[in-house]
């Protein structure tokens, strides 16, 4: 069977990080973080590889795609999550809190064209 590729779970409209992080090529030492003046230390996920992080971020800044909040019954679903407290709103925080998220596809026909 062929692997995925983060274009082939896109297709599906809503995507988890966990479904993200099981992908060939997906694990590394990186994290991807909220950003933001309002914000700090809020990851979004952790574990992640340069390769998956650009693919992501290119997406996200070309606007095919769109970081939304997830319920915490997405990752319990998936059956991975991360071991922080939650981050309950968009504010400072001295340790590092996680933020259940998915991405959410904007422009369905970009994916083909990218």
């Amino acid at each position: 069977m062929k692997p995925y590729t983060l274009k082939e779970l896109l297709k599906r409209d809503c995507v988890s990080f966990a479904e993200i992080a099981r992908l060939p090529g997906a694990k590394g030492p990186l994290a991807i973080y909220a950003g933001g003046k309002d914000c700090s230390n809020i990851v979004i996920w952790s574990g992640l590889s340069q390769a998956i992080i650009d693919e992501i971020e290119g997406l996200r800044a070309a606007g095919v795609i769109e970081f939304k909040n997830a319920s915490l019954l997405t990752y319990a679903i998936d059956g991975q999550y991360l071991g922080l407290p939650l981050a309950k709103r968009r504010t400072h925080y001295r340790v590092p809190h996680w933020a259940p998220t998915y991405l959410k596809v904007k422009i369905p026909t970009a994916l083909e064209a990218t």
